[in-house]
């Protein structure tokens, strides 16, 4: 994900840690349903961030191409399937682990 974030400009990876906690995810799944705009995509910041809303909104400058887009909203589909599938297989392995 985090390199269509880079082609599309929008640089979380400067204003966050890890575009994969509460705050990156937030932003890109409001990227994915069509939201470039970058002062209400910082308003997904968690209380946790170290960075400002403002200093979020400066880095997340988009270039319109959409199909970096399209390739980031793929990225992103493939990393929630994954996700899940970590969480299934936790579950079995936890009932696994009960008998």
């Amino acid at each position: 994900m985090q390199k269509y974030l880079r082609l599309l400009n929008f640089r979380l990876d400067v204003a966050l840690n890890d575009v994969c906690e509460l705050t990156g995810l937030a932003i890109i799944a409001d990227i994915c349903k069509g939201n470039p705009d970058p002062i209400s995509l910082a308003k997904h910041r968690n209380g946790n961030c170290k960075k400002s809303e403002e200093e979020i909104a400066e880095a997340l400058k988009e270039n319109n191409r959409t199909d970096f887009l399209f390739g980031l909203k793929q990225e992103y589909e493939a990393y929630l399937f994954y996700q899940k599938q970590i969480e299934s297989c936790d579950k079995q392995i936890n009932t696994f682990l009960k008998h």
